[in-house]
């Protein structure tokens, strides 16, 4: 893929890029495309409802993301069939009954070949994620959207789960995909559920059609699985939402075209890392979220809580180094903060503050450093700065 090799870390980059309409078939894959070298851009598609894999009910009171398997999946026979059309894609498009779900399906595949033979360009279709559609119901979904043609298909959009889990699914969807377009029927499958001894076993005694240069691509949505899916205590919540706003979870990787997967083409952050996934109720009255004690925004808009357990517990790390030695010499912040920046500073200092911190002996505040020997700003300091949108100045700290 040419370009550079990182593409650019955002919060969802918003580069140009076309989408599939959303919502007109629940469970139905969506399709994205974006520039080569560039990060796909979060679409009704990728976070919208209508799509295969990545949909979040987003309000209060909506049904909760399926979480294993047995939910949401279509039988092999009942999404595409079998016989003597096993290798027809078209097959898997002349089943739907509800005319919606056609139409969706139509949709997709218009987007497809209008989008795909544009220079510079890729489509990747909904693909969900490892812990929602099987293997052998999320095939003949693509299929039927037209994923033959396509660059591939993209996963864990808005989600949490892992690297490896993402990249093992990637390759099983990827070599059903083209074992498929041989005449093999989706529901033998290697799938999510089998041991990997057995599926890589499964898998190699095919391995003269499975041609990486040949099978579909995959991109991944890194922007919050770095800690993985949360696994909430049994019992706690009649319905406990896994999927919204879950506690202690932290950025993944970093945008890249490099993953040394000759499947995977791109890590990318699609979900704006810090948007709220909603409500929250986990099957309580509300309208506090029982697992954080508070009421979370509502979604797609700014949940601090969550952007700073994102921050505090990325992996790899994000946390900037000055973060880090303000309790021990009392530094004071550069002039302008983004909005994350400016609150764990403000968290560092009250750490530091508190008796026995580190910021001066006795727990006392520590100086101001170079504000001069006053401690005070000058009169006009404040006014000079002028705030950018979408950032925080020194005028608006509040100290501790």
């Amino acid at each position: 893929m040419p370009g550079p090799s990182t593409a650019p870390a955002g919060n969802g980059a918003g580069l140009p890029g076309a989408a599939a309409p959303s919502g007109i078939g629940a469970g139905t894959p969506g399709a994205a495309a974006a520039p080569e070298s560039a990060a796909v851009p979060e679409s009704p598609v990728a976070s919208g409802n209508g799509a295969a894999g990545s949909a979040r009910p987003s309000g209060p009171g909506g049904p909760a993301e399926p979480s294993g398997p047995g939910e949401h999946v279509e039988s092999s026979r009942a999404a595409g069939g079998s016989g003597d059309r096993a290798g027809d894609p078209s097959r898997f498009a002349a089943e739907p009954a509800d005319e919606r779900t056609a139409a969706r399906y139509a949709a997709i595949r218009y987007a497809v070949d209008t989008l795909e033979p544009l220079p510079r360009t890729r489509v990747y279709l909904d693909a969900g994620h490892p812990g929602w559609h099987t293997v052998r119901s999320i095939v003949p979904r693509l299929l039927a959207a037209g994923a033959d043609r396509a660059t591939g298909f993209f996963l864990n959009v808005s989600g949490y789960r892992s690297d490896d889990e993402n990249a093992w699914y990637g390759r099983l969807v990827s070599s059903c995909l083209a074992l498929a377009g041989h005449g093999h029927d989706p529901a033998s499958c290697a799938d999510r559920d089998w041991s990997r001894q057995e599926a890589r076993a499964w898998l190699g005694a095919r391995a003269e059609v499975l041609d990486p240069a040949r099978m579909k691509h995959f991109v991944t949505d890194t922007s919050r699985n770095g800690q993985g899916p949360w696994r909430p205590p049994a019992g706690r919540h009649p319905d406990p939402q896994d999927w919204c706003n879950p506690p202690g979870r932290g950025l993944g990787a970093r945008p890249t075209l490099r993953t040394d997967d000759p499947l995977h083409d791109a890590a990318l952050w699609v979900k704006t890392p810090g948007e709220s996934d909603g409500g929250c109720l986990r099957g309580g009255p509300g309208p506090k979220d029982p697992e954080r004690g508070m009421v979370a925004p509502p979604a797609g808009e700014w949940f601090a809580t969550q952007a700073l357990e994102l921050v505090r517990l990325a992996r790899p790390g994000i946390i900037p180094e000055w973060v880090g030695m303000i309790g021990a010499r009392g530094l004071f912040p550069p002039v302008e903060l983004t909005p994350v920046d400016a609150a764990l500073y403000l968290d560092a200092r009250r750490d530091a503050d508190r008796p026995g911190g580190a910021a001066s002996p006795g727990g006392a505040p520590a100086p101001d450093g170079d504000r001069g020997s006053g401690g005070a700003e000058g009169a006009g300091d404040a006014e000079d700065r002028a705030e950018p949108k979408g950032r925080v100045t020194l005028k608006d700290r509040v100290e501790p």
